[in-house]
């Protein structure tokens, strides 16, 4: 049987075998983070200030599972090496493009040239939800 990181680490190998074939790109970093929902929703109903303080306004209204597929987002670019302060998450939104294609944007400009090298995808189940962050060196 099949555990369940073992997908994890196929897609992680897949991705830096990917990462050859970008032009100009080569990845630099890698960071991934999982979250397990039910724990996710003890947190928010025990700590009222957790949300604001690590949600962008935007993102506070959303329902718990996509919530934590974005604070997973947001774990995720810290452990790739994002040189913005975790203290700063809030000002970190995690959008999507008209295709469903997640991003980070941020309400600053500087925040803005600092997330453009980073590429993220982010999914949940039921019991769990999990990002990957990728950031690449642009030549």
């Amino acid at each position: 049987m099949k555990k369940w990181y073992e997908s994890l680490e196929k897609l992680f190998f897949r991705i830096l075998r990917l990462g050859n074939y970008y032009d100009n790109h080569k990845i630099a970093a890698v960071g991934i983070d999982v979250v397990d929902i039910d724990r996710f929703k003890w947190l928010v109903t025990k700590f009222p200030s957790f949300m604001p303080r690590f949600f962008h306004p935007s993102e506070q209204v959303l329902d718990k599972h996509s919530l934590a597929a974005r604070f997973a987002a947001k774990e995720a670019l810290f452990k790739a090496g994002c040189p913005i302060n975790p203290l700063l998450y809030r000002k970190i939104e995690v959008d999507y493009t008209d295709l469903g294609v997640p991003f980070f944007t941020g309400n600053q400009v500087l925040l803005n040239s600092k997330l453009k090298d980073f590429q993220v995808s982010i999914s949940h189940s039921q019991i769990s939800a999990v990002a990957i962050v990728i950031k690449l060196n642009r030549n």
